[in-house]
């Protein structure tokens, strides 16, 4: 992903990729993976083979729905490690492989459950001890957030689904008192891959790009930096609070071990929810920028979250920059003729996932779109309850979920019948439970906002659809339509 800034702003892709099948590698190992009680497939789980003469990573596969993964090895010697978030790695066992050997490897995972402690302290100015017991909590806690970065890459590739994506340009005025211009854009696709810059290339040449021509490239840091073995060895860790005292959740923050003349780094938070240790928020600012540009804040975030399928997706995000120009003062002698740079515009390039459909329905849904017009821009109603019901006790952080089920029977959409509920994806039990009228319509009072919850619709014929819902945080009221298929 990258933004232009000068003569030109390049807007952020989304690209339909083909694959490309690798060469067949000499050794291969295969398996099954079983949940805790040795019965369910353990589907959705990233399996990470490591060469065992120094821990590098040779792959990563994940397990398909029946739990079951397979490898392609090129070296002897390897470790398998099997790594789930808000879980601690489990080791499959180690393997010395002869030349075009093909082994097999299953397992049962035990659930030790990964615990992020509260932190209180603020991002530092100077990198922290790597070793110790904060440097040990920090670099797990980054395991967890690698894990669900590298789920997020697979699922990349997944042509079993469709995402509907809107991306938004606003070009803002120096002062971003007003709006210059704005660019929606709503595209469907089969296969959600963001164009971010090669990992290699930003960590050999930087972030920022300055071509003859006066055009200034601001790149993203895509999945492969943050996955990248550079990132550990290039940055220092430490976990750090929220910055409103929020406990729920923890940040990891980053930032460069060493400064690099003439190359512009980034530094920022990746963010946890502590309870399952689940990646919620990626933000990123430049380090090294002149202080002009600074003065705008430039930067971006990356917004994720955890499918109902044990998939995730990269849901959210936005790149924020400056355009710079040069004006020339005149003087009575053209010797003391000064030329300054100056602000003169701030550009964003943000994008949104509003749906993502799986083989058996609706698997996730942005919950912020009331309706959208016919170019594409959002329109967003009043933040008021339906009439027909008592609205909700007001709560900081919590939401009001109303709208309708519709089911798909015989080709036609149907009001749904049955029983509605709601829960975060770690929890044992439902937090929440409304029946459905008989119209098909609900409302649900208490649902928090920014956080990912699973719900739930059971029929009265006993069949279950699950998909993901975030209400933003900035919104008290989320209307939705879910559409579950009911048909073989």
């Amino acid at each position: 992903m990258t933004s232009s800034a000068g003569g030109r702003c390049a807007v952020a892709a989304l690209v339909l990729a083909v694959a490309v099948a690798p060469a067949l590698a000499a050794q291969e190992v295969a398996g099954r993976l079983l949940r805790e009680d040795g019965v369910t497939p353990a589907s959705g789980v990233l399996v990470r083979v490591v060469r065992a003469s120094d821990g590098r990573t040779v792959t990563t596969v994940t397990t398909s729905a029946t739990g079951e993964y397979r490898a392609a090895v090129g070296v002897d010697s390897v470790r398998l490690f099997a790594l789930r978030v808000g879980m601690r790695p489990v080791e499959l066992g180690a393997l010395r492989l002869r030349t075009g050997e093909r082994r097999e490897l299953a397992g049962v995972l035990a659930s030790e459950v990964f615990e992020l402690p509260a932190v209180r302290s603020r991002a530092r100015d100077r990198c922290g001890p790597r070793e110790g017991p904060e440097a040990r909590l920090a670099a797990s806690a980054f395991e967890q957030a690698r894990t669900a970065l590298e789920l997020v890459r697979a699922a990349g590739g997944d042509t079993t689904r469709r995402a509907r994506v809107r991306t938004v340009r606003t070009r803002w005025s120096a002062g971003e008192e007003r709006v210059l211009e704005v660019r929606r854009r709503e595209v469907e696709t089969g296969r959600l891959e963001l164009a971010f810059t090669p990992a290699d290339t930003l960590y050999d040449s930087g972030f920022v790009r300055q071509a003859r021509d006066g055009t200034t490239t601001y790149r993203a840091p895509g999945l492969d930096f943050f996955i990248h073995p550079r990132f550990l060895e290039e940055h220092c860790i430490v976990l750090v609070g929220s910055p409103d005292g929020d406990e729920t959740r923890v940040g990891i923050g980053y930032r460069p071990s060493r400064t690099r003349r003439g190359v512009v780094q980034v530094e920022g938070v990746l963010w946890l929810q502590r309870a399952g240790a689940e990646l919620e928020r990626v933000e990123f600012a430049y380090a090294g920028l002149p202080g002009l540009e600074t003065s705008v804040r430039p930067g971006g975030w990356l917004e994720f979250v955890a499918l109902a399928s044990d998939r995730w997706a990269l849901v959210r995000w936005e790149i924020r920059m400056p355009r710079v120009g040069e004006a020339l003062v005149l003087s009575r002698r053209r010797s003391d003729d000064v030329l300054f740079r100056e602000i003169t515009e701030v550009a964003t390039t943000a994008g949104e996932v509003l749906e993502i459909t799986g083989a058996t329905g609706l698997d996730f849904s942005a919950a912020a779109i009331d309706s959208v017009d016919a170019d594409g821009a959002l329109v967003l109603h009043a933040d008021h309850p339906p009439p027909s019901a008592a609205p909700c006790e007001a709560t900081d952080g919590q939401a009001l979920l109303h709208g309708r089920v519709e089911i798909l029977r015989s080709g036609d959409w149907a009001p749904g019948t049955g029983v509605l509920s709601w829960r975060r994806p770690h929890d044992a039990a439902d937090r929440g439970e409304v029946p459905l009228a008989g119209d098909g319509r609900f409302r649900m009072c208490g649902v928090p906002t920014g956080l990912p919850i699973r719900i739930a619709l059971r029929t009265g014929d006993g069949g279950v659809a699950v998909l993901m819902v975030r209400v933003p945080r900035e919104r008290t009221v989320g209307r939705l339509v879910l559409r579950f298929s009911a048909e073989e």
